[in-house]
């Protein structure tokens, strides 16, 4: 039988370091940022067996590449069945539609 927690009662030691940690992660994770249109940006494109996903990034600073945009997609059941090279294709083709108004 489940325990039902109080919310009002003190967190536990797990809780209060989870919670540290997740804070912790939070503040140091790289944001999305503006897209600086006088610098050149950076497509990355993977396909899998089941979905795509592209990450549109541009460098900052010139040293670190800042995130602008994710993009995921799930394969419909017809894509699922094409061969690697025509999903690696799809995957770039389908990239450059959907940030096409960045490039």
């Amino acid at each position: 039988e489940r325990k039902q927690k109080n919310l009002l009662e003190e967190p536990t030691s797990d809780a209060v370091e989870e919670s540290e940690c997740l804070k912790h992660a939070s503040t140091i994770a790289l944001i999305l940022v503006r897209i600086d249109s006088s610098k050149p940006v950076i497509l990355e494109v993977d396909a899998w067996d089941f979905a795509l996903g592209s990450v549109l990034s541009q460098i900052k600073d010139n040293i670190k590449l800042y995130p602008i945009g994710f993009l995921l997609w799930k394969f419909e059941a017809i894509e699922i069945n094409y061969e690697i090279h025509y999903i690696e294709l799809f995957a770039i083709i389908h990239s450059f539609e959907h940030w096409h108004q960045l490039l």
